[in-house]
């Protein structure tokens, strides 16, 4: 993807460099939120889900604000997955016309 931008050499690394360090941050704050959320650790920890994050959303938002907020985070995970390969596709397309 380097070879359509203007030195290539110097605005790849900072665009790999940029994108890794926003999400760490972007991590950092979903773990800061969650410890923040967290009432009982050991109950999250031990949880029967097999899914500690998904146990902190059941006792935060309860069953029903749990399975919207998991099916959110799936929709977006999907739809970054989806989509990432398609922008170049139609990058590529649109430059050969």
């Amino acid at each position: 993807m380097s070879e359509e931008i203007s030195s290539a050499a110097r605005a790849a690394p900072l665009a790999i460099f940029g994108g890794v360090l926003g999400t760490e941050i972007l991590g950092l704050l979903l773990l800061i939120g969650a410890s923040f959320a967290s009432s009982d650790i050991t109950r999250i920890v031990n949880t029967d889900l097999s899914m500690p994050m998904g146990q902190l959303y059941l006792d935060t938002f309860g069953k029903k604000g749990m399975l919207a907020v998991w099916s959110i985070c799936v929709i977006i995970e999907v739809d970054l997955i989806c989509w990432t390969p398609r922008y170049k596709y139609i990058l590529i397309f649109s430059l050969v016309g």
